[in-house]
């Protein structure tokens, strides 16, 4: 396929569309990208992980930092509908993305579709979240969102609809926030990848790509930090448990090098990117008005 401008944008998404329709799994290479060879050279590793993965297959694991858990990446995206006084959100769909902390893709799953002005549209959530969290048979749950949701009106009722011995907590991580940092130990002033420091007693500022220990070069434009908030925790012994909370950031680390989309591609866990990935699709989709389509229980056609 020609280099996209906007007309081949629609023809990008309109063939991922179709075929994620039927699901079969797809995958587009540029003709610039095939007429150069030196960036083909390059760009070939990244395409055959991403043809393995969409094709059903588990390319690499993470080890966790302690026993595995179930993970539950929490996105949203938006119909607008355009009016004369401008646009209005006509309704949200909210969706999971289930991995475990060694950061093996399980399954994509809708949670809700509605408006939040809706009570309906929280019941889906609470059962759909529940419903997961009950099939999953792990004792430990972690939801990573990057946005809060709401204590009193979903996350306390899920719990009272899972198992009392199952332990939930919540994360809410911002990967777009206005901090950035040195590190005045390095010649470079750049943090060295995994580096936390601890704004207060819910929250973490954590650098996910950085400076690497055996090899301390600068050979690329480093990202900035994620801010990490410990939202939730359904066990109220954690909230002062610093262990506990470190553990629990260093999956998040770990999850970023989960990334099967490219094998440098370590700036958000892949709880997060992965949601923003199927964000962006849907959001095009509606963008080129194509219909809407069943996500539930695909392989990671988005990569």
């Amino acid at each position: 396929m020609p280099k996209k401008d906007s007309d081949d944008d629609k023809l990008y998404f309109r063939l991922k569309h179709k075929f994620t329709q039927q699901k079969i799994p797809c995958q587009v290479v540029t003709k610039e990208l095939v007429k150069n060879e030196y960036s083909l050279k390059y760009s070939l590793s990244n395409i055959g992980l991403q043809l393995f993965a969409k094709a059903g297959g588990k390319p690499w694991k993470m080890k966790p930092t302690t026993a595995e858990y179930l993970i539950i990446g929490i996105g949203q995206s938006y119909t607008i509908e355009k009016g004369e006084t401008g646009n209005n959100i006509k309704k949200n769909i909210t969706y999971s993305v289930l991995t475990d902390s060694s950061g093996i893709f399980k399954d994509i799953q809708v949670l809700g579709e509605g408006v939040d002005t809706d009570d309906s549209y929280y019941l889906q959530l609470i059962n759909n979240i529940s419903l997961i969290i009950n099939n999953a048979g792990h004792k430990k749950i972690s939801i990573h969102v990057p946005f809060r949701i709401s204590r009193e009106k979903i996350i306390e009722k899920v719990v009272n609809k899972i198992s009392a011995d199952v332990e939930l907590s919540v994360l809410v991580i911002n990967p777009k926030n206005d901090f950035f940092g040195f590190d005045y130990s390095s010649n470079a002033l750049v943090p060295f990848e995994s580096t936390f420091i601890k704004l207060s007693q819910d929250e973490y500022l954590v650098w996910f790509e950085g400076l690497q220990f055996n090899n301390p070069k600068v050979n690329k434009r480093f990202g900035n930090p994620l801010l990490i908030k410990f939202w939730f925790f359904s066990n109220k012994k954690h909230v002062n448990d610093i262990v506990y909370k470190e553990q629990l950031l260093q999956d998040c680390i770990n999850l970023s090098g989960a990334n099967w989309r490219g094998f440098k591609a370590k700036q958000l866990p892949v709880s997060v990117f992965y949601c923003q990935r199927i964000a962006e699709f849907i959001g095009k989709f509606q963008e080129y008005n194509l219909s809407h389509i069943d996500i539930n229980n695909l392989k990671p056609w988005f990569l």
